[in-house]
């Protein structure tokens, strides 16, 4: 997987965001932030305000090329992003224009980087991995494929997180903690 990144230029895309639970602000607004959107839609099975229901995803794909999953659950996430894969979407990685990540950091796909958060130099994340508020991820960390950072906890230099791990606010993985 390989994320979909924009340049400064404001595109003319559409984004569909899977899922519309209270998470769908936050991605929705960091979308909004990074001005390449011209209109963002939701996919939800009980929210009466969405376009349609998850399983409508294919009737959406040429309208909507760009996606985003916001569930929270790392196995379901991981589901709705093969299937959605598998319809022809292509995913993007969102980040907050308030974000400093590092040049060097090297960012999966269907991510996410919300404001005040650092990724630091030489960084690995993979796909799906939700990286909330004011966390930081320092220099040579590792945060593996569809993990939550969860606001204002950090992951040390050097530091790994293993595939589907949740790291809670306030906490600190350091080099030689496995989380």
């Amino acid at each position: 997987m390989s994320a979909v990144c924009f340049g400064k230029k404001k595109m003319k895309e559409k984004l569909l965001i899977f899922g519309m639970g209270q998470y769908r602000w936050v991605a929705k607004e960091v979308a909004e932030s990074m001005g390449q959107f011209e209109s963002i839609a939701f996919l939800d099975d009980s929210n009466p305000d969405a376009i349609g229901k998850l399983s409508d995803a294919k009737k959406f794909v040429r309208e909507y090329l760009y996606a985003f999953v916001e569930i929270g659950n790392p196995e379901r996430r991981l589901t709705l992003l093969n299937e959605a894969k598998t319809i022809g979407f292509k995913f993007v990685t969102l980040i907050s224009s308030k974000a400093y990540v590092s040049v060097s950091a090297e960012i999966g796909e269907a991510c996410i980087i919300e404001p005040m958060s650092v990724v630091n130099a030489n960084t690995k994340i993979g796909n799906g991995v939700f990286v909330c508020s004011a966390s930081i991820i320092n220099h040579n960390a590792t945060v593996g494929d569809m993990c939550q950072i969860d606001c204002n906890a950090t992951i040390g230099a050097s530091a790994i997180v293993s595939p589907g791990r949740k790291v809670e606010s306030g906490m600190v993985v350091r080099c030689g903690d496995m989380a």
